[in-house]
């Protein structure tokens, strides 16, 4: 373990760093998570990972850390203890508490540590937990300290000789890891778990399919029956920060090929966006993050401009960049618009569930998905915009708060479907 640590507003030595015995954290596991890594002295994805962050902390009823002090913290404990390649963790509890469930009402506690990146095995063995995930639990999605289940999981896997454990849901489908997501080819398609699954919204999950789309690679989102697939896939890899794209050599008792096709393309289409985003600036943690203009580009700038999803439905489809689209689903920015006469003449109301879309006909309906959160509305279309690429609709501050989209979040990612 590293020398330093940042613990609530400050850097401490390790041997000085003290959490009560009181804390939540550690009496029932209420708190949350994000585990990344750094690049040369570097968070990768950094606002991503305070993006998931501050989606856990709202499902727990946490507050969240601004991306400034998150940001502030990992360099000062990467600096401090002269790591370049590292595992960085973030850690959110509700503080002191008493014995029992309930929480108390003391401050809330913020650990930031660090460790030397260890690298993994040229490929993985896996098998199949005889545990479900549940899919419509409290905590589905989100990254908890609550990590019981994952524990129990995994030394299940390694009293089999694996290094992971894979976990269907309750209805049978393949899920994700203990920590990580997983992709298969079957039949030449690749094919991940959709969040519906129940799956975390992996980051690297998400870059995955950003890098797929890049790169000209259909990659569906796809509910499969777990015992079926691990059976037939042809390929398999899993996905995570410290992993990267990790190939599958073994499924239980049968071999795969780790080098097949598919994998290797993938993981080639990953390494480039990795490097791309690399070289991209770090946002900086000064008084710049008040605008809400600068602050939005930013986040677009970081982001990629379009997330790399796809609808999920009976017929999975490929994704395909909403301006070459011949369907009626779009995916990319949403954000909340101001105070103005719309294109259709009406007067803004921002109490009203409407929004403002670039093509699609006035006084159409269309379906808003959050897709941090699974939250939705339905709006009308009766304005023009927005004109920024990568932004998909902007929504008045009634539709917005039904999403959970506020303004000081900016924008988030959506999926959008225009309804006949």
């Amino acid at each position: 373990m590293s020398a330093f640590v940042w613990l609530n507003g400050r850097l401490c030595n390790l041997d000085e760093a003290r959490i009560s015995p009181l804390d939540h954290g550690l009496l029932v596991g209420d708190g949350v998570f994000e585990t990344l890594v750094a690049r040369q002295g570097r968070p990768f994805a950094a606002r991503e990972h305070w993006e998931r962050l501050v989606n856990s902390c709202g499902v727990t009823g946490l507050t969240a850390p601004t991306e400034a002090d998150c940001l502030e913290a990992m360099e000062a404990v990467l600096k401090a203890n002269l790591l370049k390649e590292a595992r960085v963790r973030v850690t959110i509890t509700s503080g002191d508490g008493p014995l029992g469930s309930e929480r108390g009402d003391s401050a809330q506690t913020m650990l930031v540590s660090a460790t030397p990146l260890k690298p993994w095995p040229p490929t993985e063995r896996v098998c199949l937990a005889p545990w479900t995930r549940n899919e419509n639990g409290a905590l589905a999605g989100v990254k908890s300290t609550s990590y019981g289940e994952n524990v129990r999981a995994l030394a299940h896997a390694r009293a089999l000789g694996c290094g992971e454990a894979l976990l269907a849901n309750t209805r049978g489908e393949l899920c994700e890891g203990t920590g990580s997501n997983v992709f298969v080819v079957m039949g030449g398609r690749l094919i991940t778990p959709p969040l519906a699954s129940g799956c975390l919204a992996g980051v690297t999950r998400r870059l995955v399919l950003k890098a797929c789309f890049e790169a000209g690679i259909a990659c569906f989102e796809e509910a499969l029956p777990a015992e079926t697939v691990l059976h037939c896939c042809d390929e398999a890899f899993l996905t995570s920060s410290t992993r990267d794209v990790h190939p599958v050599s073994q499924i239980g008792e049968r071999a795969l090929a780790p080098d097949g096709p598919v994998t290797g393309l993938v993981a080639a289409a990953f390494a480039r966006l990795a490097e791309k985003c690399s070289l991209q600036p770090e946002p900086r943690s000064d008084g710049m993050f008040r605008m809400r203009g600068i602050f939005i580009i930013l986040q677009l700038l970081c982001l990629g401009l379009v997330t790399a999803c796809q609808n999920h439905s009976a017929e999975p489809q490929a994704v395909v960049p909403d301006s070459v689209s011949a369907t009626h689903t779009q995916f990319g920015m949403a954000a909340i618009y101001s105070d103005h006469r719309t294109a259709s003449g009406e007067r803004f109301n921002a109490a009203s569930h409407t929004a403002a879309h670039r093509t699609w006909p006035m006084g159409c309906r269309v379906r808003v998905t959050h897709l941090g959160t699974g939250r939705q509305v339905i709006v009308r279309i009766n304005d023009r915009g927005p004109y920024t690429r990568g932004w998909v609709i902007d929504l008045t501050p009634s539709a917005a708060a039904e999403i959970g989209l506020t303004r000081r979040q900016g924008i988030t990612r959506v999926k959008i479907e225009r309804l006949k």
